[in-house]
């Protein structure tokens, strides 16, 4: 299960590295669309009850790639909103972003890891399928993680000046007081 935490965790690495930079985006592109594909070659090995899939051959790939394109689009998005000082946009855009970002980096982790594994027990096992014990694992570990995180940063937030001030104009917004 190492092995496969640290297999996955590279490519998560070089994509965040990469699109720190307008220029690194470049590197990122061809390396999330690998990943697309990775994900769609480990997809099809799966026994597939009922008809044909409909999304099929570079179609994986593709919707990986856009959805790394839309989330660079939201963030771009999100950093104008709180530029413009639109505290209600900015948090719909981070949060669309940060869903869409845990959810794909859930997702292809979850399948990187479960190749290795796969791979790795295959001669003592045989053929067969990790996906739900890999992505349990992976959404138990998101969900302590965003706890540690929220537990670490709610403190400073609630003590910050303005973060009640901006939190109750941002809710006020959101219904229309404004």
């Amino acid at each position: 299960m190492l092995v496969a935490n640290v297999v996955s965790t590279i490519p998560g690495a070089l994509i965040g590295a990469f699109t720190a930079s307008l220029s690194g985006v470049i590197f990122a592109v061809p390396l999330v669309f690998v990943l697309g594909r990775v994900v769609q070659r480990q997809l099809s090995l799966l026994p597939q009850p009922g008809p044909r899939r409909w999304i099929s051959g570079g179609a994986d790939a593709l919707a990986f790639l856009a959805f790394f394109i839309l989330s660079v689009v939201l963030f771009e998005l999100a950093g104008s909103a709180l530029a413009a000082g639109s505290f209600v946009y900015y948090w719909i855009f981070k949060f669309i972003l940060v869903a869409m970002a845990a959810g794909t980096g859930i997702f292809i982790s979850a399948v990187l890891e479960e190749c290795v594994i796969a791979r790795l027990s295959r001669r003592a096992h045989g053929n067969v399928s990790y996906y739900t014990p890999v992505l349990r694992a992976n959404y138990l570990t998101l969900a302590i993680v965003l706890l540690v995180a929220a537990l670490e940063m709610l403190p400073r937030r609630l003590n910050a000046p303005n973060f009640i001030a901006s939190w109750l104009q941002s809710l006020s917004a959101m219904f229309g007081f404004t």
